[in-house]
């Protein structure tokens, strides 16, 4: 089992969250390429539909779906990808996963719209993180977790740092 050494609890950043709900109001699958800001000039980006027909899901089920449809991935994100996000990867999906673990991910806004189209009911989420996966470095440091924290561990989060832990989103 590889941990992050030192991460903190992911921020919600209502200027990341408005992005997404551009992308989202679109109701056009795919991501956007104006997602940075002067903040986050390297942000990265999850996104995720749902087409159903005769059925409901509820806002909390369908983000919980989504999610843990991203974080999946981990099985094929071995520590090598871990330790340098590669150039080129011919293998199954894994960049959902790298995104939401990534230790320098700090800030996340998401949004979500449900939608008709024909006689089925659409739900696309989109989410914009602080950093996107960058080519040959390290999705995160892996070791003890919270051994590297510099202001102690997350009270309620043990596994995590501090809130107020200094970790720099850039590449």
């Amino acid at each position: 089992v590889y941990y992050v050494c030192s991460s903190s609890l992911k921020q919600w950043d209502q200027e990341l969250a408005n992005i997404a709900a551009a992308n989202a109001r679109r109701c056009v699958y795919g991501h956007d390429r104006c997602r940075n800001t002067v903040k986050f000039p390297y942000a990265g980006q999850n996104i995720a539909m749902k087409w159903y027909y005769g059925m409901t899901f509820g806002v909390n089920q369908l983000i919980t779906g989504f999610v843990n449809d991203w974080y999946s991935e981990y099985k094929d994100a071995n520590p090598s990808v871990i330790a340098k996000y590669p150039s080129s990867w011919t293998g199954p999906q894994i960049g959902h996963f790298t995104q939401i673990v990534s230790d320098r991910t700090t800030r996340v806004g998401c949004a979500m719209v449900r939608f008709k189209e024909g006689q089925y009911t659409k739900d696309y989420i989109v989410c914009n993180y602080a950093l996107t996966n960058i080519i040959n470095q390290p999705v995160y440091f892996a070791g003890t977790a919270c051994s590297k924290c510099t202001t102690g561990c997350n009270s309620k989060y043990p596994g995590l740092c501090n809130q107020n832990e200094n970790i720099v989103a850039k590449p």
